[in-house]
């Protein structure tokens, strides 16, 4: 049963960078380029007092939505269709993302050396987050999000409780593709912070 969680700083490294994004489908996008994937990098000089504020959105439209709408933070673009093809055991992340990538190439969505790079990156970006920064998380109440939400908490609550970010959710009962960067500041200010209970 999946019960939906709905209900600024920057980066430690000033600018904005937006690489291209993977080929393989996200949410009302069927290609998108080539690259390893949606990440807006707002600070380009490391700077490892500062906190981070990283947002995690479920696709391309969305993504690029959020980094024009002006909100604190960096942009990670969460891909991929866990609803279709193997889902491993995730408690090894290696054998959990060849399969998604040789999925993703067999279904010829991606090349599957590029996804299999976007998905270690993405990954690694996730785990950069500790104890003091913000992981913001923007997902829709469909499977698709669901499901990538789960996958992101999963990831967290295998950390130290005292190593992890804190956590906080928008209540996101849309296409959040579909918004104009204006929209999302004020859905920002209402998020909520994801406890023990939930």
């Amino acid at each position: 049963t999946v019960r939906s969680l709905h209900g600024g700083k920057g980066e430690r490294t000033s600018g904005a960078e937006i690489a291209h994004p993977a080929t393989y489908p996200s949410p009302g996008i069927a290609s998108a380029g080539t690259g390893t994937g949606m990440f807006v990098r707002r600070h380009l000089v490391p700077d490892p007092h500062r906190m981070l504020t990283l947002h995690v959105t479920n696709g391309d439209l969305a993504a690029q939505g959020l980094a024009r709408s002006g909100l604190p933070g960096d942009v990670l673009a969460w891909r991929d269709v866990l609803h279709d093809g193997p889902v491993l055991p995730a408690d090894d992340r290696e054998p959990f993302r060849s399969a998604r990538a040789a999925f993703l190439a067999d279904r010829r969505w991606a090349d599957e050396h590029a996804v299999l790079r976007d998905l270690v990156a993405r990954d690694a970006r996730l785990h950069e987050l500790t104890a003091g920064d913000s992981l913001i998380l923007w997902f829709e109440p469909d499977l698709y999000d669901q499901l990538q939400l789960i996958e992101v908490l999963s990831l967290l609550h295998r950390r130290p409780a005292g190593e992890r970010p804190s956590v906080s959710i928008v209540p996101a009962d849309l296409m959040l593709g579909e918004l104009a960067p204006t929209k999302f500041p004020p859905l920002y200010e209402v998020r909520r912070a994801i406890t023990a209970g939930d």
